[in-house]
């Protein structure tokens, strides 16, 4: 391999892992952006460079495919991995070959203890924010309820769900992410009322979480700790336009302000109005 010695490029990753997997010729989206996270990181502890690019969004990290010799398809509901790179054509170093491959049986081993999840609960140990975390407990309880239950049930666990979004709130560093100061608070006097209403199922509960949470994370994603630049970002997630995804998704919360928070003025005192929606009234300023 020409360049560093240590370098180590994110096809000759690919291409092992490919190989050493048990389904050689494809692999889901979602295995596939945890393992690779995970052989990125333990070649990264045995002194080696990668050209790998990680950027978290709503479910962990995603890895930068674009330029490479991987290519994601689309089957339906799902996507599916494919490498049309090998090692040999790479002509890589033995050592580093060896390297690579004794790390990928490594977290391969792990992937089958612990399964897709299980890995995705190691890596948001690594997260780097704790509201990160404290959200996947929230989307978990959501998810869970909906395996149980069917995303339509009227009937389930609310005071563990508003719980959990409390603890999320509690969380969310808002010196840091001033500017989503006004989404967040309209997010949580949404979501606190609807968990009042026993007509609300738990997809209408899943889509209110989600849509604050991709928010939040398309400026996480493009973030220069934690992400990518908006172009490739937008490459990868196969959209127009981040920004205006963006825009989109604060329209949708103003639109469920208007269908679950208003109130008849001429039957409903000053003093209720204010506190049904005292938080997302507040004057915050967005920087």
């Amino acid at each position: 391999m020409a360049g560093n010695d240590r370098e180590i490029s994110f096809d000759a990753i690919a291409s092992i892992l490919f190989e050493e997997h048990d389904r050689p010729a494809s692999m889901s989206i979602k295995a596939f952006y945890k393992i690779v996270y995970f052989i990125d990181q333990g070649l990264i502890e045995k002194g080696y460079t990668t050209d790998v690019e990680h950027f978290w969004y709503k479910y962990g990290t995603m890895t930068v495919t674009a330029g490479s010799g991987v290519t994601v398809e689309s089957t339906g509901e799902s996507s599916e991995v494919l490498c049309s790179v090998t090692p040999e054509e790479l002509e890589l170093d033995s050592a580093m070959e060896t390297e690579i491959r004794t790390v990928t049986q490594e977290v391969l081993a792990d992937y089958d203890r612990l399964n897709t999840e299980g890995l995705t609960d190691r890596m948001y140990e690594e997260a780097p924010y704790e509201f990160q975390r404290q959200y996947r407990e929230l989307d978990g309880l959501i998810q869970g309820e909906i395996r149980c239950r069917g995303s339509e049930s009227q009937e389930f666990d609310r005071e563990s769900i508003r719980a959990q979004m409390h603890e999320f709130i509690s969380a969310f560093p808002e010196e840091k992410f001033a500017r989503f100061t006004n989404d967040l608070f309209l997010w949580y006097d949404i979501l606190s009322t609807v968990l009042d209403d026993r007509t609300i199922s738990l997809r209408e509960i899943a889509e209110i979480t989600e849509i604050f949470w991709t928010i939040v994370m398309l400026e996480l994603a493009t973030n220069p700790e934690t992400g990518v630049e908006s172009d490739t970002l937008e490459n990868e997630l196969n959209i127009d336009d981040a920004a205006g995804l963006q825009a989109y998704l604060r329209h949708r919360l103003s639109q469920l302000e208007r269908e679950h928070l208003s109130v008849e003025i001429g039957t409903t005192s000053f003093k209720e109005v204010a506190d049904l929606v005292m938080v997302s009234q507040l004057d915050f300023v967005e920087s």
